[in-house]
């Protein structure tokens, strides 16, 4: 059953299968997510680069947006909605969520036996290629990261830990917020 959604919003159902998700999830994954949680990684504004991992029920919610390249999308949501749909991927991070862009962990489909899932990209709410383990995935974004900061010098560096915001009409702070 779904919560209710306020009139007017989209309302997002969780995926039956539940199972089927957690069985693409990796141990080093698990592992990862066990020591570190589900981070939000950004680097200065200048840099524009950032990307988040999802929990696990945002993860099935955006999931469902990751287009089935054999079958027909309504159809897909059909079985999908019957609990008759066997996933294939399961987007775990991502940066940009409402596109589908992000990352994905699937089974590689020539990889013989009971493989682990490995990390593929997603572009556009479509598997567009396969990136490796989750270890090297990891590794990869964790140097991407590093060469970014790194090419800040050290004023840079301070004007982005100092910077209040990107505001039209200057700074916002929570005075006020009861929400």
């Amino acid at each position: 059953m779904s919560p209710r959604a306020p009139e007017g919003r989209a309302q997002f159902t969780v995926p039956r299968g539940a199972a089927q998700f957690d069985a693409l999830l990796p141990q080093a994954y698990r592992s990862f997510v066990a020591a570190h949680g589900y981070p939000l990684l950004a680097v200065p504004a200048e840099l524009h680069y950032g990307f988040a991992f999802l929990p696990p029920l945002a993860a099935r919610q955006v999931s469902t947006l990751i287009a089935d390249e054999d079958r027909d999308f309504a159809e897909v949501r059909a079985a999908r909605r019957a609990g008759q749909y066997t996933w294939q991927y399961v987007m775990f991070a991502g940066w940009n969520f409402a596109d589908g862009d992000g990352w994905a962990f699937g089974l590689d489909p020539e990889a013989a036996g009971d493989g682990e899932p490995v990390v593929w990209v997603l572009e556009g709410g479509l598997v567009a290629e396969e990136v490796g383990t989750f270890q090297q995935w990891l590794a990869e974004r964790a140097a991407d990261v590093r060469s970014r900061v790194d090419a800040l010098d050290a004023d840079a560096l301070a004007d982005a830990a100092a910077w209040e915001g990107d505001y039209a009409d200057g700074a916002q702070d929570l005075e006020g917020f009861d929400g």
